[in-house]
Order: C-alpha cells, then sequence, then structure tokens
C-alpha cells in the first residue's frame, strides 16, 4: 500500500467514524433507555468493533480471502447460518412473548396497557 494510498484511507476512515450514524443513534437510544452504562455499553462495543475492524484491514486478510475463494464461500456460509440461529432464537422468543400476552388478554386482565392488547396473534 502506498503512502499517498493510506493517508485517502485514513481520511476516509476518519470521516466514517467522526460523522453521526446509525450507531451514534443507536448509542444514544441506548442511554436514553438503559442510562448512562447502557449507553458507554454501546458505544464501546462499537469502539470495539472498529478496532476488529481496522485490524483485519491492516492485517491484509482481506487479500489472504481474495485470493482463496473457497475460504471466503465457507465464511458467507458460517454467517448465514450464525444469522439462522439468531433468528430461530428470536422467532421462539417472540412466540413465547406473545402466547404470555394472549393468556394475559384471554384472562381479562386489566394491567395490560392499552397497545398490548393489539400486539397478540389473533
Amino acid at each position: 500500500m502506498t503512502l499517498s494510498l493510506w493517508f485517502l484511507y485514513v481520511i476516509t476512515f476518519g470521516a466514517a467514524i467522526a460523522l453521526p450514524g446509525a450507531n451514534a443513534a443507536y448509542a444514544i437510544a441506548q442511554g436514553m433507555t438503559n442510562g448512562v452504562r447502557g449507553g458507554l455499553m454501546a458505544a464501546s462495543g462499537f469502539a470495539l468493533a472498529t478496532a476488529l475492524n481496522q485490524g483485519i484491514v491492516l492485517a491484509g486478510l482481506g487479500l489472504l480471502l481474495s485470493s482463496h475463494m473457497d475460504i471466503l464461500i465457507y465464511l458467507k456460509w458460517a454467517g448465514v447460518a450464525y444469522m439462522l440461529v439468531l433468528a430461530t432464537r428470536h422467532g421462539v422468543r417472540n412466540l413465547q412473548l406473545s402466547s404470555r400476552l394472549n393468556r394475559l388478554v384471554v384472562q381479562g386482565s386489566s394491567l395490560l396497557p392499552f397497545w398490548c392488547r393489539y400486539l397478540t396473534l389473533r
């Protein structure tokens, strides 16, 4: 990597980090709902992910993967499997929540907020 290309990379990456975006909105939302600790945890997670991304780029793993396309294909399918596991967990959790809400609505609980009555699967 030439020096001019490296400076261009640093400037572009620095601008992407400095400008607020979805990550900043998420950190602010976590701070508003979970307090200062939640906001700091979200911001720390983004900082750690950014540092990991920088390490991967600077180590040249992108060049390694581009020269060995079969590794990239396996890595992509591992990502697909991981996303399916996350989706399954999320779906099961939502079904359990929905069944609890249905039971409370059927029992006629007045403790439910107004909007929860419309979240059932009926």
